[in-house]
């Protein structure tokens, strides 16, 4: 028996079957460290997903309120109640009047301001 151990040829498949032994577990962590990954990317998603249809349920019962259902009716569709009128004016355009631009006066102007005036 002690003269198979060290027969050469054994020991060499003994190192190649150690070898590939070695290079499957390397493969199937590093396919479990990916695999990881991408659950994580996914409970993000998800979890990103959940607040948007919690967000656009709140925005939903908002719309559905009285309230904004009337404003919708009154503002958009321009209906009205009975023995009301509905006046819709036009956009107001905001007209900025420009910086009035002080005349730069020269050192000499200035001090013949203050001696002379």
């Amino acid at each position: 028996m002690h003269s198979l151990l060290s027969h050469p040829v054994i020991i060499l498949l003994v190192i190649v079957l150690a070898t590939m032994f070695y290079i499957s577990l390397d493969q199937s962590s590093q396919r479990a460290t990916i695999s990881g990954q991408e659950i994580d990317n996914l409970e993000k998603e998800v979890a990103q997903t959940k607040e948007e249809i919690s967000q656009l349920e709140t925005d939903l019962k908002i719309a559905q309120h009285p309230i904004a259902v009337e404003k919708v009716i009154r503002n958009q569709l321009l209906m009205q109640k009975e023995n009301e009128y509905v006046f819709q004016l036009p956009p107001v355009e905001i007209i900025e009047n420009p910086p009035q631009v002080e005349e730069q006066l020269t050192p000499w102007q200035e001090w013949q301001q203050v001696l002379f005036e």
